[in-house]
């Protein structure tokens, strides 16, 4: 039998001769009496990925034990597995927890348990992934599943971002139609969930920029820093600013049960312009002194320690002294290649503040993701933390600027690679691993270690998506989805986070461009666009042929499928697009942009279909109306 695919990668395993499986429908389960607490969470995920009921026994008729060893760490573990018998040891039931979630993988890829040892713990101590909720409201099953999805992975944090009206702000009924938000009880019950599966849920609450959707009010644009009100950012000279995020706060923060809350305060516009100008502070006296009025808030009315974005203290030095003691900062950054976390990380250390170190799935800006910047971006994030005694954790970040065209699956690489890096943040754990399961593996140079290892997480990632998240008889749909993230390096040159179909969907047929002037799209060869389709197509007839075992796989599939067709549709266009800048366009080119606004047309309507298969309606508004205007252009012509 091959060996199962583990993530994260167990720090050591040994594995033996023979296998163990369950006689009868029951099983024996035995516990130490050393261990304080109960064990349903740990029960009833057992009795869930075996199918089994189990029953409390003693030691000597037994078949699956949890054993007590105060000396362990509070999430690190052993297994032991013979023919006769499963030995979990630990210090905490989470030890426990962590070792089934190890059994679960190898139980659903082999039906059973292989025999073996295994002894793990994690390199990181908070392993946090995070969705934003700015443009996608999922369901609350679809967040429970999700949940699980992390908890498999040993994820340790789930952080939820609200920037806008995802949730249902009880002090704001105004700001309201009939559409489906997330609700405060909702929001408790998913709190729940998570701590039953050892995940600290943490509202990330936007309070001082990133507040455009707020200020868009009638009654609260005042609030602003411009003269005319509006804008991003609220005015801190204002009593009515801290006024309004205590009334958000109030509304939120009672259903999460974390200590902890994210506060925002990254990319703050206008400081000493509109209102603010000419007040006599500085902008770093005027951001900071808001930083602590809302970490009075949170920390002295509702017990929480703050979190918060660390990019605008790059910008103001001095004030690091000002900012408390024990707020967390978080330490952004997404560009795979640039060296952003080696500029900062040693910044932040030096002012002696813990950190987290926060990068990314990549699928933002795009259709189909981008996976290899995921992929170093990642492990770049894992290094800076292992290298810096106040890096405490990692946030896997799910952005969804520009709207969520892109479906759930894309982001699951992302998740995949950080679960394998941020319980293994040094290299020698997958360099071992690697010489097992990657073609890497002979490759020993010192010069090769971190592509070696890259590489190796990134076979990790591919393989436990086919074999664990998803079941598919006859394709690989890690591989796939590895694949789909990219065609960005067929369309010629980048443009930075986005791609050039992304790009032109935001943008607008009859656009400049966003990124790209129109003098410079007139000169690129459409033949990178013909590649990319026929690149994108050859992916399509793989999914086409896939074949789902369930449903989840099944809708995986027809999403994916979706998000395919995105780019071979946005890449015929820029085909008919060049043609139309360089004023080229004949009869036959403009008979294709009247059939592919049809296909365009008949795309929005597949694309709400899987939409609210999972999320409720709010949202999907923006990539219909952005395909529809592509669409309209097309039929123009």
């Amino acid at each position: 039998m091959n060996k199962p695919i583990l993530v994260p990668i167990p720090k050591k395993i040994e594995w033996q001769e023979g296998s163990f499986n369950f006689k009868g429908e029951t099983i024996d389960l035995y516990f130490d009496f050393l261990f304080a607490d109960a064990f349903e969470n740990e029960i009833r995920e057992l009795e869930a990925f075996t199918g089994k009921y189990t029953k409390i026994s003693q030691a000597s008729d037994a078949n699956v034990l949890f054993v007590k060893n105060a000396e362990l760490e509070e999430e690190e573990y052993e297994i032991e597995v013979d023919q006769t018998s499963v030995i979990i040891t630990a210090s905490q039931p989470v030890g426990v927890f962590r070792a089934l979630s190890t059994l679960k993988q190898i139980y659903k890829q082999c039906g059973e348990f292989l025999c073996l040892k295994i002894y793990d713990k994690p390199d990181i101590k908070s392993r946090q992934a995070q969705f934003d909720f700015r443009h996608r409201i999922p369901k609350l099953q679809e967040l429970k599943n999700y949940v699980q999805f992390l908890a498999d992975m040993k994820y340790n944090e789930y952080m939820l971002y609200f920037e806008s009206f995802g949730f249902y702000y009880g002090n704001f009924p105004q700001y309201y139609g009939n559409e489906k938000v997330l609700m405060p009880m909702e929001i408790k019950e998913l709190d729940e969930f998570c701590k039953e599966r050892y995940i600290k849920l943490i509202p990330c609450q936007a309070s001082f920029g990133h507040m455009q959707n707020w200020l868009a009010h009638e009654d609260i644009k005042d609030y602003g820093i411009p003269e005319e009100g509006g804008g991003g950012a609220l005015n801190p000279l204002d009593p009515r600013s801290i006024e309004l995020v205590e009334k958000i706060y109030d509304c939120i923060l009672p259903y999460f049960s974390s200590d902890v809350v994210h506060i925002g305060f990254d990319e703050v516009d206008g400081l000493c312009e509109g209102k603010t100008a000419g007040c006599g502070q500085t902008e770093d006296q005027l951001f900071v002194d808001f930083l602590l009025k809302v970490y009075d808030l949170v920390t002295k009315k509702y017990g929480k320690k703050v979190m918060f974005w660390a990019d605008m203290l790059y910008q103001y030095p001095k004030m690091w002294d000002l900012v408390p003691k024990d707020s967390i900062v978080m330490l952004w950054g997404y560009n795979a290649y640039e060296k952003y976390y080696d500029k900062h990380a040693p910044e932040i250390d030096a002012h002696d503040r813990e950190f987290y170190v926060c990068c990314g799935t990549h699928n933002w800006c795009t259709f189909t993701g981008k996976t290899e910047n995921a992929l170093y971006n990642i492990k770049h994030a894992a290094y800076t933390i292992n290298n810096h005694k106040n890096a405490i954790g990692i946030t896997v970040t799910d952005w969804g600027d520009c709207g969520n065209p892109q479906f759930q699956p894309i982001s699951e690489f992302g998740f995949v690679v950080g679960a394998c890096y941020s319980w293994n943040s040094h290299k020698t754990v997958a360099s071992e691993y690697d010489a097992i399961y990657s073609k890497w593996g002979n490759i020993m140079a010192e010069n090769w270690v971190d592509q070696m290892v890259a590489h190796s997480i990134q076979y990790t990632a591919i393989e436990y998506i086919d074999k664990v998240v998803y079941n598919c008889k006859n394709a690989r749909i890690g591989d796939i989805l590895y694949r789909m993230g990219n065609y960005r390096y067929i369309e010629g040159e980048s443009i930075g986070n986005t791609t050039r179909a992304y790009e032109l969907y935001m943008g607008g047929f009859e656009s400049d461009g966003i990124n790209f002037p129109r003098e410079l799209l007139k000169k690129i060869n459409p033949k990178y666009y013909e590649h990319v389709i026929k690149y994108m197509i050859d992916i399509y007839k793989e999914l086409e042929e896939a074949v789902g075992e369930d449903d989840l796989t099944k809708l995986a599939i027809e999403e994916m499928k979706c998000n395919v067709k995105m780019v071979i549709f946005m890449e015929k266009a820029l085909i008919i697009h060049h043609y139309f800048v360089n004023e080229a366009l004949n009869a036959e080119l403009i008979k294709q942009a009247h059939a592919l606004a049809d296909d365009i047309n008949e795309l929005r309507d597949e694309f709400k279909t899987l939409w609210l298969m999972r999320n409720h309606p709010k949202g999907h508004e923006l990539a219909h109306y952005l395909f529809g205007s592509i669409a309209n252009s097309l039929k123009a012509l």
